[in-house]
């Protein structure tokens, strides 16, 4: 790979001013405001993102993830110059071709062959290449006498063959896709992805937004994720989607466990099982003297874990689509600034005029859970002579009053404010959860923690922020060396579950018992399933052992039948799973085990599960013959 760079982006951020009227913004995109002395205007500066640094090495390929309204189409056209940079340097070098929306650059009025031979003429195609570069397309796409047809007939999917077939007809140096692969039908996604396999190999950098995970981990060697307007981590495709789904996962938990205690009579509607319940408005009221002001930079509701952050002067922290927002427009709150990394807005007293400010925040959540504590965590700082306190309202009624915060001025400090034990819309007989261990919550804890340190190592000029797995070259032979050359864990990823057994660890054993990451094809493997009790009692357990390849595909799955444990709290246990002959193709595998109390093999998303950790173990399999690139072989017999 060339040590060339296709894409740089240092410190990038796009801000849109959005108005309250169309009259705001007449005045103000004409400037007529100026001239206007009555005019007070409701303008709100949104960052969709903000302090974004990344390089992309020619010939590699990026995935780029992240919820509905992270940032990822904002980027991607930053990057196609599609819109500009409010701040930050974009470098791009190389022939771009950007698939941002399906039917982008195509003439609804034109048919299919006015519109590829368009595309191909303006991407630089002479005449003796249009031709026969219009044979390939019709015959890959295989729309027919559609193409004869006006592109506005056309269905989404078959627009999206067209745009996708002509778009990489081009050989573009820097290809952008914006999910496009998602649409159209199975059929085609298969042979779109065998497309982009050619793309790869060509030496083509590739930029790919996609929300399937198989997706990117299929084509891209490394992904970004983005979460309200910022990186929140680069590294290896595997392990940037494992922390994703696990937040993903996280949210759904949350959801799902509020929706079964809402779910019982009398409570409001049955639209809103399942929705937010209560709303919690933290107000920050600061008063002194002339010049002073206090900064703020996050506010974090917290239980036994953090429940929801809001990063204060950060891209999208007024965005009231999140769980948790500022209200900037109708606050005293100041524009989003940044000092020395740290985004923040600040409430400050002017030199004439009120000798207080208040700034709101506001949290939405599912409501309280049973035996749980609750407080906000609130990071500031207090420069010159002011005081700063604290009103939380919940659903209306005040919780407490103008509670006084510690100033130590000048000084970034943390304060938590525990909020008094709510005991309304919380269901009396439900189960009690176990008390997390250190281990556990730290393990839990894992990305509100990380999300800090990745952000700020992300903020600089790096190429990655993520430990690199190893890829260390395995002996042809395998052996104790080869065994030694690949560790069987990566970061363990934890996905949250109602908590009585936890897995502690999960061994992989060759024939002799010894523990090993390598095999050679075709001998057996052991994995031997620890874990231990939270809670003394009788549990029914399924344990369960899924087997992907590296790019995220399912190979093989192990239910086990039902069994009854009676266990201590703190008791471990163990049960293996063996495998006589491990005839797999050569290649990384991932393993994800998971403890569950009830597995319906009919609705397997309804499952109650104890606990699960994904795609945290791996081992390797060598030693196939070249001919071998299958993934398995079916027993088969030949017959005369």
């Amino acid at each position: 790979m060339s040590d060339k760079f296709a894409v740089e982006l240092e410190s990038v951020g796009k801000m849109y001013r959005l108005y309250k009227s169309r009259m705001d913004s007449f005045l103000d995109v004409t400037s007529l405001g100026r001239i206007a002395p009555w005019w007070n205007p409701k303008i709100d500066n949104f960052w969709a993102l903000r302090n974004v640094s990344f390089r992309l090495k020619a010939g590699s390929r990026l995935g780029i993830i992240g919820r509905n309204g992270a940032g990822k189409t904002t980027l991607l056209k930053l990057m196609t110059g599609n819109i500009a940079p409010t701040e930050g340097r974009i470098k791009v070098q190389g022939e771009v071709q950007a698939l941002l929306e399906v039917g982008a650059g195509f003439h609804p009025e034109f048919t299919g062959y006015e519109n590829i031979e368009a595309s191909l003429t303006q991407n630089g195609l002479t005449r003796s290449e249009i031709n026969p570069a219009i044979e390939e397309i019709a015959d890959f796409t295989e729309l027919g006498d559609f193409l004869y047809q006006p592109f506005k007939t056309y269905s989404a999917g078959m627009q999206a063959r067209l745009v996708f077939t002509t778009a990489t007809t081009v050989r573009p140096e820097i290809l952008i896709i914006d999910e496009i692969l998602g649409a159209g039908d199975a059929y085609f996604a298969a042979k779109s992805r065998s497309r982009m396999k050619q793309l790869v190999d060509s030496g083509a950098s590739i930029l790919l937004v996609a929300h399937a995970m198989d997706q990117i981990l299929l084509f891209c060697e490394e992904a970004i994720w983005l979460e309200r307007g910022h990186i929140v981590l680069r590294g290896p495709s595997l392990e940037v989607v494992k922390a994703y789904e696990e937040f993903i996962h996280t949210l759904q938990d949350r959801q799902l466990k509020a929706a079964n205690r809402q779910n019982k009579p009398g409570f409001r509607d049955a639209v809103e099982i399942g929705r937010f319940t209560d709303n919690f408005a933290l107000v920050l009221i600061f008063s002194g003297e002339p010049g002073s002001h206090a900064d703020i930079s996050t506010v974090e509701l917290w239980s036994d874990v953090n429940e929801e952050t809001v990063r204060i002067g950060a891209p999208q922290d007024s965005d009231a689509t999140y769980p948790a927002y500022v209200l900037a427009d109708s606050n005293n709150w100041s524009e989003s600034q940044v000092d020395g990394g740290v985004h923040f807005r600040s409430l400050e007293i002017g030199s004439s005029g009120s000798s207080h400010r208040l700034g709101e925040v506001v949290f939405r959540s599912y409501g309280p859970e049973a035996g749980k504590r609750y407080a906000f965590r609130i990071r500031y700082r207090i420069i010159g002579e002011g005081r700063l306190a604290l009103t939380v309202n919940r659903n209306g009624k005040a919780l407490f009053m103008g509670q006084p915060i510690p100033n130590d001025r000048e000084n970034w400090l943390e304060h938590e404010v525990a909020l008094p034990q709510i005991a309304d819309q919380i269901d009396a007989g439900a189960e009690e959860r176990p008390e997390a261990s250190l281990a556990d919550r730290i393990i839990t804890e894992g990305i509100g923690t990380q999300v800090d340190t990745i952000e700020a190592t992300c903020s600089g000029d790096v190429e990655i922020a993520a430990t690199e797995l190893a890829d260390a070259d395995i002996p042809a032979g395998g052996g104790a060396s080869g065994a030694a050359a690949i560790s069987s864990r990566t970061t363990l990823r934890r996905w949250v579950g109602e908590g009585s057994l936890l897995v502690e660890d999960v061994v992989l054993l060759d024939r002799t018992g010894r523990e090993r990451a390598v095999y050679e094809v075709g001998s057996p493997l052991t994995l031997r399933l620890h874990y231990r009790a939270a809670r003394t009692g009788e549990f029914p357990v399924i344990y369960a052992v899924v087997i992907y390849r590296v790019d995220g595909i399912r190979v093989t799955q192990h239910v086990s039948p039902r069994e009854t444990v009676h266990i201590k709290a703190g008791e471990h246990r163990s049960v293996e799973l063996q495998f006589p002959s491990m005839d797999l193709a050569d290649g990384r595998y991932t393993i994800s085990v998971s403890l569950h109390r009830d597995l319906d093999p009919q609705f397997p998303s309804e499952t109650v599960r104890y606990d699960l950790i994904s795609h945290s173990y791996q081992f390797e399999i060598i030693g196939n013959p070249p001919l071998r690139t299958s993934l398995f072989v079916l027993p088969a017999k030949w017959k005369p």
